[in-house]
C-alpha cells in the first residue's frame, strides 16, 4: 500500500504568513499568489525572495520543506492511495 498525503495551498499561505509576519510584502505577494492559483505570480514572488536577506529565503524554504514533508502534524489529510486514487480495474 502506498501511503498519500493531500497538502492544501491554504495551509502554506498560513505557515508563509506566520514566517514572513502578514504585514511582509513578500508575504502578501506570496499570498495573493497561492490563493489565486497563478504560476507567474508564484514566479515571480519567488523572484523577489531572491532579493531578501538569506534569513528570510531560508525560512521560506523551511516552511515549504515543512509543509511538503511535514503536514500530518498540522492538520494535514495522510491519506492511502486506495482513499485518493480510484480503484483500477
Amino acid at each position: 500500500m502506498v501511503a498519500v498525503r493531500i497538502v492544501h495551498l491554504d495551509s502554506l499561505r498560513e505557515r508563509l504568513r506566520a514566517a514572513l509576519g502578514r504585514d511582509s510584502l513578500l508575504a502578501v505577494r506570496l499570498d495573493r499568489a497561492l490563493a489565486a492559483r497563478d504560476a507567474e505570480a508564484v514566479a515571480e514572488a519567488m523572484r523577489q525572495l531572491a532579493l531578501h536577506p538569506e534569513p528570510v529565503r531560508r525560512a521560506v524554504e523551511e516552511e515549504v520543506l515543512a509543509w511538503l514533508f511535514d503536514g500530518v502534524a498540522d492538520g494535514e489529510s495522510p491519506r492511502t492511495a486506495e482513499q485518493v486514487l480510484p480503484a483500477r480495474n
